[in-house]
């Protein structure tokens, strides 16, 4: 009995304090995650859940949907817009925070009567949400108003709301050209007329504009000036064709022909024709880059024997022959199916790769050194070797744009020899 009255007495000393501080505790949390989550900023909603975003203001109005994971501008799709530009303004919506809530001011007084910005967005659950932004307070904060509730925001971050639709457009029209796979690249200025033709074999060649000879090209510069097309972004759109002398840059693809028609401007930038019917607007960068091409393409460079763009090479000597092929696996394979030896295949490519222009005279045929046939998605192509001093050689091209345009090699040339005479005596 003396127990049970010291536990009650106990109870009301120190159990109902605790239960009372738990409680305490428990809904101070609940009101910190509340308060953050679902009052302390004006939104929630992640950019992935929307599927139509619609925007009005005095000076804007556009539609934005999202079909099958890709965001599309209502009635003008041709308008390409970033995927990433949209996520960051939703992004910056997010972050905006509510500095208190005036809920029950006048219309008229916040300005929300006639709104200077409004945005509204369905996700794809069916749920609609709707921020408009109105006049600034006293105090210099913004009117905004979320459904039926009025908060104020700071001037700043009232900026992060608003938009445009040239915000949101994709400014990189030419990213998603598969440089890399370049065949063939024309060039045509007031100034400059020329062609880069790339073989798998020998690489790039640079057409003379006048007299139509090759010239081997560097394959370093051929690849900085591709890059320099694929990045080229667009400083403002204009739909009225600008003041200036046309010319255009044409690349090629075994998927695809691009033609990029440009206007060069006063100021030396460039207008570019987008698949839009806009006209974009770039700096001088890019003309820069390409009436200065003609300088610097030409020259004794490296030839590099391209191995995966080829499916097929065959190797005639006067001894023996081997033919080389890629299966569906992407694996090399010799005669009868049977993968030739690792090491001679290594050493075959990687010997032709480093083999490098060189500017020597022709000399004595020391012997006539093989028949080379490449084969590639592009067609096929046959060249002539003959070897003319111990570390020369004189590359022939027997058909194809450059018959008959041979080229001087220096390199390992016994390299090259030894991995095709394993090659050709163990298939």
């Amino acid at each position: 009995m003396a127990m049970a009255t010291s536990g009650i007495v106990w109870l009301r000393r120190w159990g109902i304090p605790i239960v009372l501080s738990v409680g305490a505790l428990g809904l101070g949390q609940y009101i910190r995650v509340s308060s953050v989550h679902n009052s302390h900023y004006v939104t929630d909603v992640q950019a992935n859940q929307l599927q139509r975003v619609q925007v009005s203001g005095s000076e804007v109005a556009f539609l934005i949907e999202n079909r099958s994971g890709k965001w599309v501008m209502d009635r003008q799709p041709e308008k390409q817009l970033d995927d990433i530009a949209i996520r960051d303004w939703i992004d910056r919506i997010r972050s905006v925070e509510i500095i208190r809530d005036v809920t029950g001011v006048s219309p008229t007084d916040s300005g929300l009567n006639r709104p200077v910005f409004t945005v509204r967005w369905d996700d794809r659950s069916g749920r609609s949400e709707t921020l408009a932004l109105g006049g600034k307070a006293p105090s210099g904060e913004v009117y905004l108003k979320k459904g039926n509730q009025v908060v104020l925001v700071s001037a700043v971050q009232a900026m992060l709301i608003r938009v445009d639709n040239l915000m949101l457009r994709d400014r990189y029209p030419f990213k998603q050209i598969p440089i890399q796979h370049a065949v063939r690249v024309r060039v045509d200025t007031p100034t400059s007329r020329f062609s880069l033709v790339k073989t798998p074999v020998t690489g790039w060649w640079w057409i003379q504009p006048i007299s139509g000879r090759p010239y081997l090209a560097d394959p370093v510069a051929v690849t900085r000036y591709l890059q320099i097309v694929n990045g080229v972004g667009i400083q403002a759109f204009q739909s009225i064709p600008p003041d200036g002398i046309p010319w255009q840059v044409r690349v090629e693809t075994p998927t695809r022909d691009l033609r990029i028609v440009c206007r060069a401007l006063l100021n030396s930038g460039t207008a570019m024709l987008l698949p839009s019917g806009e006209w974009g607007i770039t700096s001088p960068a890019f003309r820069l880059a390409t009436l200065g091409f003609e300088a610097w393409i030409p020259g004794a460079k490296p030839v590099r024997f391209d191995r995966f763009q080829l499916n097929q090479v065959s190797v005639s000597t006067s001894k023996n022959n081997v033919v080389l092929f890629r299966n569906e696996s992407g694996h090399w394979m010799g005669t009868a199916a049977q993968p030739p030896k690792t090491t001679a295949l290594h050493n075959f490519f990687a010997g032709m790769a480093e083999l490098a222009v060189t500017q020597n005279q022709s000399a004595n045929v020391v012997r006539d050194w093989l028949d080379l046939r490449v084969q590639s998605d592009q067609g096929s192509e046959r060249y002539r070797v003959t070897q003319v001093r111990p570390n020369e050689v004189i590359i022939t091209p027997l058909n194809g744009p450059f018959l008959g345009q041979s080229i001087t090699l220096s390199g390992d040339i016994d390299r090259v020899w030894r991995a095709i005479h394993k090659l050709t005596t163990t298939q």
